[in-house]
């Protein structure tokens, strides 16, 4: 009885062990070394030439704890799925903002969506991140400081939020903020503009906002009245990352740039 007894067992633990082919758990995985790591281009080469980019303005490059990859292009946010296959860099199907922006940082946003469709490999060299196609190398370097603070930074207006669409700032139209602890000063665009305002974690409420009286035409009034929209509204949600501060009133928003 004891044998059989025994014999039970043995055969009992068997069958509950994997199977073989099976998947082993999860747990025994490693972790993605890229994930929640935000990186900013100090190197961009093709065809072993320097690649000068089309603003001064580094890429940025942001992977999510969820298997995503968020690029900032030279005028779009390109992102999609990620996966790490060994030493290539995999993505899904991108999605891009619809900011217009001139021909030469158009067709930069283009020129970076094909790189990422192309499956760069990629490696670490110390602590910098190293992508590369067969013609293109870009060499990322840890970016630590995400945002500038709210206050005190002169935050310039460089899209303008309608639904789903995000509209570019016209030519030699500037428009920004500057948030102290209690008021917030600037520019529509076309006049300059003060109020009160009250800041929490994740929204703003605005008090009324006064402004100059210019009459400007064109894009000017348009960017203006944007920004009213917004400022007008009241309470706005608040959201900053990556240095990109966006105030979003229902369908109307803007996008800021701390410089």
């Amino acid at each position: 009885m004891t044998r059989l007894a025994l014999l039970f067992v043995l055969l009992l633990v068997a069958a509950c062990g994997p199977a073989e082919g099976s998947e082993s758990p999860a747990t025994d995985r490693p972790d993605d070394p890229l994930a929640g790591k935000v990186f900013r281009s100090v190197a961009v080469t093709e065809d072993g030439a320097d690649r000068p980019l089309a603003t001064d303005v580094p890429i940025t490059l942001r992977f999510g704890t969820d298997r995503t990859i968020n690029v900032q292009a030279a005028c779009n946010q390109i992102s999609g799925p990620v996966t790490i296959d060994g030493d290539r860099l995999r993505v899904g199907d991108l999605m891009t903002t619809e900011m217009g922006c001139d021909p030469p940082r158009m067709a930069e946003d283009e020129w970076l969506s094909a790189f990422f469709r192309a499956t760069p490999t990629w490696r670490l060299a110390a602590r910098d991140l190293v992508l590369a196609t067969d013609r293109t190398e870009i060499r990322f370097a840890p970016f630590e400081s995400t945002s500038p603070p709210v206050i005190g930074t002169r935050w310039v207006v460089t899209g303008l939020v309608s639904g789903e669409s995000v509209g570019s700032v016209p030519a030699g139209v500037e428009a920004f903020l500057t948030f102290d602890e209690n008021r917030v000063t600037g520019s529509t665009g076309c006049n300059r503009l003060s109020g009160s305002v009250a800041l929490e974690s994740a929204e703003v409420r605005f008090g009324p906002v006064v402004t100059t009286k210019m009459a400007c035409g064109g894009g000017a009034d348009a960017t203006e009245r944007a920004v009213l929209a917004v400022l007008n509204a009241g309470t706005v949600r608040m959201s900053l990352e990556s240095g990109t501060l966006r105030l979003t009133a229902g369908e109307k928003g803007l996008m800021l740039e701390g410089r």
